[in-house]
Formats: structure tokens, sequence, C-alpha cells
């Protein structure tokens, strides 16, 4: 089994950034998910609500996070945030955490791209947040700003078991991975405990439990309109707390790099 591919969202809900190697560290891997967009009253801003966010895209570029659209840069932000930086507390779903809000330049094109007012935090070395206790792991346990759990795992086998009971083809990138695995059977990866790639450790936590995000088409941004695949996956992937199941949840434990086409090391 091989690690075949490596997603970052710099930016939570934004399009993926497909990577050749990552340093995985507390919360994930570097730099994913530690910006978000929030309201005037603190709430994370989402491609639920605002699908359009799929249509940008961030490059970390020195000591610069470049947002673009359609493939046009758009704004920089830069990434070193004064350490005695304000900390505004903020609501990720059922998780509150901690970050620092960008400029007014910043905040106003968002909200211009938007269409809506809205804030974009980012989370410094300084900012906090606990993983989501549903989902498993241990006290101390921190998250950037991902919605419980610092990485998502799927295999391109239980890919292309779904997608053998759908009239259409479903892309990897849809369901948002941290990690994707090649090289093992369908739904393999929910059995799993704990597994080694390159130089890191991996706890398996709860598996993953989706919303009505997994229905809109990345390219499109537009929510398919017989809920597909929530509908078909419903059929033979259901969750243990209702609704449907589609990939795991894990968090490093033994920090490092890890590459595409490193091996995939069942441990137990």
């Amino acid at each position: 089994m091989l690690l075949s591919k490596i997603f970052v969202y710099p930016i939570k809900s934004t399009a993926g950034v497909c990577l050749d190697s990552g340093e995985v560290g507390p919360r994930g891997l570097v730099y994913d998910r530690h910006w978000a967009l929030v309201d005037d009253d603190n709430n994370v801003v989402t491609a639920r609500e605002h699908p359009a966010l799929l249509r940008l895209s961030a490059e970390l570029e020195g000591s610069l996070l470049s947002v673009i659209e359609n493939g046009k840069l758009q704004v920089k932000i830069p990434l070193d945030v004064d350490a005695e930086a304000s900390q505004v507390e903020i609501q990720v779903f059922d998780a509150a955490g901690t970050g620092v809000i960008a400029s007014a330049e910043v905040n106003d094109w968002f909200s211009g791209f938007l269409g809506a007012k809205c804030r974009l935090v980012f989370m410094s070395k300084q900012s906090s947040r606990s993983v989501i206790a549903d989902v498993g792991g241990s006290p101390g346990d921190v998250v950037s700003f991902a919605d419980s759990c610092p990485l998502m795992m799927l295999s391109e086998a239980t890919l292309e078991e779904l997608n053998g009971r759908l009239d259409r083809t479903i892309p990897m990138v849809q369901f948002r991975p941290n990690l994707v695995v090649t090289g093992c059977d369908e739904s393999a990866e929910d059995s799993w405990q704990r597994i080694r790639i390159g130089e890191c450790e991996f706890e398996m936590l709860g598996r993953v439990k989706r919303c009505v995000f997994a229905t809109i088409n990345p390219d499109s941004q537009v929510p398919d309109d017989q809920q597909e695949p929530l509908r078909t996956l419903s059929t033979y992937r259901q969750h243990e707390d209702g609704g449907v199941a589609f990939g795991r949840h894990l968090i490093a434990r033994r920090f490092g790099k890890i590459s595409c086409g490193d091996k995939v090391e069942i441990i137990h």
C-alpha cells in the first residue's frame, strides 16, 4: 500500500492544493486549514452556505499566502503574525477555537467576493482549538480549523467501489481528504487502528460522518439535485451515529515528513 496523494486546504472550504510531500505536526499538515472565514458573530463561514468559496485556491509563496480565483491572483496575505497579536474566539461547529483577525483590506476583499460581510482568521502558534471528543483522540489533542480532527484519509479502492454504484463518477477531491491511499481493498481503512507513513505514525480515530458538502460538485459549485453520493452511501455505509460514513479521521502520534509514494504500513 502506498500514499498516492496529499492535499491541504489552507483556507477552510476553499479548493485543495495537491502536494508531493508535507510536514505533519500536532494539528495535522502544516498550514492545512490554518485560515477560516467568520461572520459578524465569529461563527465559521463555509462552502455549505457559500459554495463560491470552492472557486478559490491558495498557494504558499515564501512569506505570503496567495489567494487565486480562476488562475488569477486576487489577494496576498502575510504568513507572519505578531506573537502579541490579539486572539479572538471563533466557533467552528462544536469546538471553539482562537485566531488572529486579518487586515481590513483582506477582509474587505473576501466580503466583496462572497457578497456578505466576513473576516479572515489565522491560527497562529498562540492560537488553540481542541479535537472534537466525538471522533476520539486523547485529552490535549489539538486541531486547526478543520471540522473536527487534524487529518482525514480515504482509499482509492473505497471511492472506486462507490463510483461503481453511481451513474456519475465522483472525483476524489469532492470528499476533501488529506491523505489518499492506493493498493488496499475497498473499506480496508475502516479497520485500521494505527499506521505508519514516512516519518510519521498515525492513530486512526472515528469514521468520517458526511454532510451536504459531499454533494457539491467542486467544478460547478452546484449541489447534486438527487443528493448524490449521500443517497447511495446511505444504502451500504451507515455511520453508527446516524447518516453515512466515508473515510477515516486520524491524528499523528509521531511527527515528521510524508511524501507521495511512501509505504503505508499497518502497525495494528
